[in-house]
């Protein structure tokens, strides 16, 4: 977790998370996954991640078992995914630490 990507900086006592929007630009209506990719970082295995799109929650857990679910899109539509970072132990100190990761969509 970057500091510039997610904020606020995450600790004992608050969450981060971060924003992504998904939008389909184009004239005709696709379809679209999404799943977290080049993790890097000891930072991300003492943490538990929570997906929600559009405000409804999709998943929790490790970072590398999210997904956003195959999600159709129309043309000028656009969808909201959120990613919550929480520490798995409040005791963890994650000061310097560092979880990087790419949210990748592919879209059909």
């Amino acid at each position: 977790m970057n500091k510039s990507n997610f904020s606020p900086e995450i600790d004992a006592s608050q969450n981060a998370n971060k924003i992504f929007s998904l939008e389909n630009k184009g004239s005709l209506r696709f379809n679209y996954a999404a799943k977290p990719e080049n993790i890097s970082g000891d930072l991300c295995s003492h943490l538990n991640f929570s997906l929600t799109q559009n405000g409804v929650f999709i998943s929790s857990g490790f970072l590398n078992d999210l997904k956003v679910p195959i999600t159709p899109l129309d043309s000028g539509q656009n969808d909201i995914v959120e990613i919550e970072a929480s520490l798995i132990d409040s005791s963890y100190d994650p000061s310097g630490e560092s979880c990087d990761f790419d949210l990748v969509a592919s879209a059909w």
